[in-house]
């Protein structure tokens, strides 16, 4: 599969695979520290290749609960700069650890919204992992596991991520320069 001629290549098949293993050896050693099956959130739909290759990399019992989290104007691929919404559905965490995993964290509203709601909900321990977290932004939430730090501004396409609903299914990362 060829992207367009307008993608840049930033992170190689190999380049995520690697770093999705290192990941999930991280996340199991904290999660080893719980009774129960320890509960994750896939954020809707960008964490979905992520999520999938993590879990499946941690050799322990997990509850998957996808949920749904939008910062994003859809229609431009940009921050809406809008409120964050979150639907966090029949989530039960009330007294478990749960890893909330994301594709990227750039200001960190979307996370931080979902701690606050998760511990409004009981949970234990929240901890998130994220693929990609953009760096120099004055982010509100230091993702607890990251996979890539990004200086940039440019838009991220593939393994996962999108624009305007297409290229999720590429996988490698690759970025857009949308501009400053």
């Amino acid at each position: 599969m060829f992207p367009p001629s307008e993608f840049a290549l930033c992170y190689t098949q190999d380049q995520i695979h690697r770093r999705v293993i290192q990941l999930a050896g991280e996340v199991t050693r904290w999660s080893d520290c719980t009774s129960q099956h320890l509960l994750v959130l896939p954020v809707l739909t960008g964490a979905l290749f992520f999520f999938a290759d993590l879990v499946r990399a941690m050799p322990v019992p997990i509850e998957a609960v996808p949920i749904r989290a939008r910062a994003y104007d859809t229609k431009n691929d940009q921050l809406s700069g809008a409120q964050v919404g979150i639907d966090v559905g029949d989530v039960t965490p009330y007294g478990r650890n749960v890893l909330v995993v994301d594709d990227i964290c750039d200001t960190g509203r979307t996370l931080t919204t979902l701690k606050q709601a998760l511990l409004k909900k009981g949970a234990r321990e929240i901890k998130s992992a994220v693929l990609i977290r953009r760096t120099g932004g004055g982010a509100e939430f230091e993702p607890d596991w990251t996979g890539f730090e990004y200086p940039g501004k440019e838009w991220f396409v593939g393994y996962g991520m999108d624009t305007q609903g297409g290229w999720r299914n590429l996988p490698q990362i690759y970025t857009m320069n949308r501009g400053s």
